[in-house]
């Protein structure tokens, strides 16, 4: 009721100030010819304030769209928007008329107060009674257009309207002189401030707008409590790395405040153990968490987020500036800039892609600098900023620069041009590299991760090879929809989502004959086709997949084109407004069509681009509008479309759903299961696994500090990848992305997996030879810890090996079992070791059948199941054996969805399976699969159900099942453990260490992936460190009693921080002989 109440007042107060804004321009402007001059402003402000009302309707409500407001009236009903809004106008224009007839009766001030109030009363009360909202019955041209409706609006239109007119006109008999002198002296005084300081005036306006612009584009975040914390990505990814990034500061600053520089490098809690550089992301704004507490750094995410967004609007401005535009339509399209489609679809979820708005100008106003007064400072400056930050967007920016350099070469230098051309070759050239090598740093760790990585070469590049010409042939039709619509985006990360009035902006621009304007139209063409050519954006990403993350020069060109045009849009010649209408009219069927899968999202933006475009006219039929009176109509339609854009896309669109709520994210972590690994007590090195890892918790050591074997990271260690691609293990579901070992019993003893945590009614999840170590309970889920009976040592020995090539002629379930006989290494490497004959593994494994015993929903044939509905089962039987770890094999399986999950089950188990398309981006490359079914100690019969969330069709070649004893398990660990590293210290940045005593030449394998950051010691002497066993290390170790040390330093920080210093030396020297020249020219 409360509620209700103040909905009712928020009306009453909204209709109140219609009126008042109305009575005020008709006591301004008596004449009607006047009064018609400023419809349009009548017109805007009502939709602005109903808009503002239907916001904080909102607020109180709790309903996380526009749902009570105009916006919602004017986008969403099938009737023509524009129709509706000019009968809105014209309802408030006609009200004038009568109104000037009633207020000339002259009723006293005392007796129109009571009046106005005694009305606004009663349409409260009616409103309170009605229970819905006036204006919503009054759906313009739609059902529901009712007499009270009307009545409602006319009553606190009339109430405003009177009360405004009559003091207004009662204070200018009394002080008429003097308020005009007020009100021009007030004027005078601002456009003083202005004139004397333009950036100050500049930067109060930008900001303001900006934050208000926020409130309005994400309204349905703030009022759906979300935080602008993507699931997918943020959550798992980028929020542990903020958090992990400003704990690892703060510790390196006590660290060296108390004389200790030896920082740390690696981390077991990243994965099974990686270099800090994988979470520690030198993203120059991230560095202010150093000042955060951990309990405030969901804020500070937030924070960073829309700061980011803050400062691409002022790249933007000092591009814009730069090249001498004017202050307000530079103001007005950086909004355009920040809240385009890449920003509000890609920057949102992925942080760093908001870096690219911000480098891009500034890079240009230093190359361009650079080319017409031969400054090179600040492009060497930008370019290390950029190239500190992330390097592949400085690659994107590069290819940039360059088609820029050309143009501007063009355009500034008229003489000697092949001398000059070479000359601005050198500059560039030699600048950029002194750039390249400030920011080395933070690049050549960077790059040597990403070589070490399967994100490049040819397990992602051979998705782009089939087409590199042309995507479909409704491309181009796709690209235009996309241009002004922010919720529909064409495939390959092709975001530009504009307002509306990008369209006659371009028609406008390409219709001009100015000649320096040439060369943007060629960039914008260029663009265009690039967007239609697959290779570009196989280019544009490093050669390693199709994806148009560059769309944001795109955004970046075409907002500057519009701040060329803006002024131009006012003054329109016939010809011009005869080809606008033209082009709106043509993008009917492209916005019918391209956007077939949404008629809410094509209606809304072809209604939004014919709103432009009458506006647009209608400020051309206007004589006497002012400038400033322009830009506030573009700028009022801006925020509109842009109100609209965030409501379609996060609201209607669905895509708030997929981001976190405020103050949940950190709660999802220490509310999570794995909070229970935190309770373990135990001096030695060990690992945890679960069999529930999933979505969402891949770092979830990293977060709460223990040592897992999870890992989401864009950039894994190749080697990691293919030891769970070799062993066709479910624990990865993409290059980026590993879950666990799959409780397999000898990979989890290879891994040093000494606890293992499983829901408490699955106990055939649990790896074999582990027994409880406690009990554990969440308000939903009772969880058992186990521990290992038989672990392994960090540091375990072989006497026997594998040569790499015999090891991939094995089959799957082979390569597991022989790790746990030999070790599996190159030739190269082996010194005096005995070679395992794989035949005595081999015999060893069984092999069995299965049979369809039911299905729900699925058809099976010979050679594939096709799930026809959602949730769909099958239901496979097959015969345990005592004393054996069973495994379901799958072979040859295709699926054409991206992505499925399915899980699989039987009455002691479940775990899920990730099937995934394999022509799409980080897909693994194959079909194979072995799901770890556990251990038995029975013989008996048993069912697998394996459940389809979706429809689809997996085509296979081959289900079975295969038996591994564990017989011999024990006597194969203790083998390795035998002689074994003992004494192991772990505690110590960035090394490991211990004593081993060996009764003959052996290979120790260390259960850490291989890196070449590590250097081995032994007994003080450094020895040649290799990998083995696929991901692990291993070195050659002599018989006898030892001291092992491994230690690490980051691959190519050493380089780099000496090719940083050096860069920095050589542009110091640089500025202060720039400094020492000005001053002699002086």
């Amino acid at each position: 009721m409360v509620k209700l109440a103040m909905y009712s007042l928020l009306i009453v107060i909204t209709f109140f100030g219609v009126g008042a804004f109305s009575g005020k321009l008709f006591v301004k402007f008596p004449d009607r010819e006047q009064r018609e001059e400023k419809l349009m402003w009548i017109f805007l402000t009502f939709l602005m304030m109903y808009f503002a009302s239907g916001f904080c309707i909102q607020m109180i409500t709790g309903h996380k769209g526009f749902s009570l407001s105009l916006v919602e009236t004017i986008t969403m009903q099938k009737v023509a928007p524009i129709a509706g809004l000019f009968l809105c106008a014209a309802v408030i224009f006609a009200l004038e008329i009568p109104a000037a007839g009633l207020l000339k009766k002259g009723m006293e001030k005392q007796k129109s107060m009571l009046i106005s109030a005694g009305v606004s009363v009663v349409s409260a009360v009616i409103l309170f009674v009605w229970k819905r909202a006036a204006l919503t019955e009054l759906v313009i041209g739609g059902k529901n257009f009712t007499i009270l409706g009307i009545l409602v609006f006319g009553i606190f239109y009339y109430a405003g309207f009177y009360l405004v007119y009559k003091r207004t006109q009662e204070r200018a008999k009394v002080q008429p002189v003097s308020l005009k002198k007020e009100e021009a002296l007030w004027k005078q005084k601002v456009g003083a401030f202005a004139k004397k300081h333009p950036v100050l005036c500049y930067m109060i306006c930008y900001t303001g707008g900006f934050l208000v612009l926020v409130v309005i584009v994400f309204s349905t975040m703030i009022l759906s409590n979300k935080a602008l914390v993507w699931k997918i990505d943020a959550m798992p990814q980028y929020f542990p790395y903020l958090k992990y990034m400003a704990k690892f500061l703060r510790e390196s600053v006590v660290s060296m405040l108390h004389g200790d520089f030896n920082l740390k490098m690696y981390d077991f809690t990243i994965g099974m153990g990686e270099d800090l550089r994988s979470v520690v992301r030198t993203y120059p704004t991230n560095f202010l968490g150093v000042f955060v507490p951990d309990r405030y750094m969901e804020v500070f995410y937030n924070f960073l987020m829309v700061l980011r967004y803050y400062l691409a609007g002022l790249a933007f401005t000092a591009y814009c500036r730069y090249r001498k535009k004017p202050w307000v339509p530079t103001c007005i399209v950086s909004y355009v800039y920040i809240f385009s489609g890449y920003i509000m679809c890609l920057g949102i979820r992925h942080p760093i892609f908001t870096a690219p708005l911000i480098y891009l100008p500034m890079l240009l106003i230093a190359l361009d600098r650079l080319i017409t007064d031969r400054k090179v400072l600040m492009y060497s400056l930008f370019v290390g900023i950029s190239m500190f930050t992330n390097y592949y967007f400085l690659y994107i920016n590069t290819v940039a620069m360059g088609v820029y350099a050309l143009i501007r070469f063009a355009q500034t230098y008229k003489k000697d041009k092949v001398k000059e051309f070479f000359a601005m070759m050198v500059r560039i050239i030699l600048s950029y590299l002194l750039g390249c090598c400030m920011g080395a740093v933070s690049f050549l760790p960077t790059i040597v991760r990403t070589l070490n990585s399967d994100r490049v070469g040819l397990s992602n590049a051979k998705i782009a090879t089939d087409n590199l010409l042309f995507y479909y042939i409704s491309r181009p039709g796709k690209i235009l929809a996309g241009l002004i619509s922010n919720s529909y985006v064409p495939e390959y990360d092709s975001c530009l989502g504009f307002v509306a009035l990008m369209v006659p902006a371009l028609v406008v621009f390409f219709l001009n004959k100015k000649k320096e304007e040439r060369g943007l139209k060629g960039i914008i063409i260029l663009e265009y086709i690039a967007l239609l050519v697959p290779f570009c954006a196989f280019a544009m990403s490093g050669f390693s997949t199709i994806s148009n993350r560059w769309v944001y020069i795109v955004t970046f060109t075409l907002s500057y084109m519009m701040v060329l045009v803006f002024d131009d849009l006012r003054s329109l010649s016939k010809i011009q407004v005869i080809i606008l209408c033209v082009v709106t009219v043509a993008y009917y069927p492209i916005c019918k069509y391209m956007i077939e899968d949404n008629v809410m999202e094509s209606e809304t933006t072809f209604r939004m681009l014919v709103g432009a475009v009458l506006l647009i006219l209608l400020i051309n039929c206007m004589k006497k509008i002012t400038k400033m009176q322009y830009y506030t109509a573009m700028m009022v339609f801006i925020v509109v479309s842009l109100a609209v854009h965030g409501r379609m896309l996060y609201d209607i669109g669905g895509v708030v759903d997929t981001f976190m709520y405020n103050g949940s994210i950190s709660v999802k972590f220490e509310r999570s299961p794995y909070l229970f690994f935190t309770d373990i007590s135990d001096d030695n090195f060990y690992r945890v696994d679960t069999s529930s890892a999933d979505d969402e918790f891949e770092n979830t050591g990293l977060v709460l500090d223990y040592n897992g074997v999870s890992m989401y990271n864009s950039v894994i260690n190749k080697g990691m990848v293919k030891y769970h691609k070799d062993l066709d293990s479910i624990g990865i579901s993409a290059v980026h992305r590993i879950y666990s070992f799959d409780n397999r019993t000898a990979l989890e003893a290879l891994a040093n997996v000494r606890y293992y945590m499983i829901r408490k009614e699955f106990t055939q999840n649990l790896p074999y030879g582990f027994s409880k170590y406690k009990d554990y309970s969440t308000e939903t889920n009772e969880y058992t810890i186990y521990k290992n009976d038989y672990p392994l040592s960090i540091g375990y020995t072989y006497d026997k090996y594998i040569d790499n090539e015999e090891y991939e002629k094995l089959s799957a379930i082979e390569k597991q079992q022989v790790m746990l006989e030999a070790a599996v290494l190159d030739t190269k490497n082996v010194k005096s070791l005995a070679k395992e004959d794989t035949r005595s593994v081999s015999d060893k494994i069984k092999y069995g059948t299965v049979t369809v015993k039911s299905k729900d929903g699925v058809v099976v044939k010979t050679d594939r199941i096709r799930s026809k509905k959602e949730e769909s089962t099958l239901t496979l039987s097959y015969e345990k054996k005592k004393g054996y770890e069973a495994y379901l094999m799958l072979d040859g399986v295709i699926t054409k969805k991206p992505r499925i999950k399915a899980k699989i089950s039987t009455d002691n188990m479940e775990k899920n399976i990730v099937l995934r398309n394999n022509d799409l981006t980080y897909a693994l490359g194959r079909d194979s699969y072995l799901i770890n079914l556990g251990y038995s100690d029975t013989s008996e019969s048993e069912d697998v159900t394996f459940t389809i969330p979706i429809e689809a069709k997996i085509n296979y070649s081959d289900v079975k099942v295969c038996y591994v004893p564990m017989d011999d398990y024990v006597s194969q660990i203790e083998e390795r453990n035998e002689e074994s590293l003992q004494n192991v210290l772990t505690d110590k940045n960035n090394e490991v260490s211990g004593n081993v005593t060996l009764s003959s030449d052996k290979v120790m394998v260390f259960s850490i992936p291989y890196s070449s950051g590590w250097k081995a010691y032994v007994d003080g002497k450094e020895t040649s460190v290799f990998r083995a066993n696929t991901m692990y290390m291993g070195i050659n170790m002599t018989k006898g009693s030892h001291k092992v040390v491994l230690r690490y330093n980051s691959p190519g920080l050493h380089l780099g921080m000496m090719a940083s210093a050096a860069g920095i030396i050589i542009w110091i020297l640089l500025a202060v002989a720039s400094k020492k020249k000005k001053q002699k020219g002086r």
